[in-house]
């Protein structure tokens, strides 16, 4: 399990007594579309839309959602990736070395990506598997599951974790 790197504030009373007045401006977001079907054969419904949190309409002063992952963190987790990869594939030869026109089965097989809903932690999944497969410019990768799932079921949240 890996924590999300470097992000705002998670909780508002860590602003109630003064030590973040200042204006957080968050560069780091991500894109969103609609798409449909199996995978492998999966048809784009929509254009990408970049999500933006709106300045100053958020607790936080500023263009940052609350607990937002921040450029530093993704670039931590990015690295993190890479330390992953050195050990897991060059070192150990265990996972891949390509993802380059990998069938989406075989993509399937070998990972299984696991993430809250929550948009620092998913962005932080996603920075973590692009340090170990930083292919993403070459337009040859399949898509990749992230699975998640409701918060009221997700036993990775701490107030759903049973205690043992």
């Amino acid at each position: 399990r890996t924590q999300a790197g470097a992000s705002q504030p998670c909780w508002p009373e860590e602003g109630k007594n003064g030590e973040h007045e200042g204006r957080f401006e968050c560069n780091l977001n991500h894109l969103e579309s609609a798409v449909t079907g199996p995978d492998g054969q999966s048809k784009v419904m929509s254009p990408f839309f970049r999500l933006t949190y709106m300045s100053d309409r958020n607790l936080l002063r500023g263009s940052c959602l609350l607990g937002q992952l921040v450029e530093d963190g993704f670039e931590m987790e990015v690295r993190n990736g890479k330390r992953l990869r050195d050990a897991y594939v060059s070192q150990e030869a265990f996972l891949p070395e390509t993802l380059v026109d990998a069938d989406p089965e075989t993509v399937d097989s070998t990972f299984f990506l696991r993430s809250t809903d929550v948009p620092r932690t998913r962005q932080s999944g996603m920075a973590l598997f692009t340090g170990m497969y930083n292919e993403v410019n070459s337009g040859k990768l399949p898509f990749v599951k992230l699975h998640t799932m409701d918060a009221a079921k997700d036993n990775m949240l701490p107030w759903n974790a049973k205690s043992s």
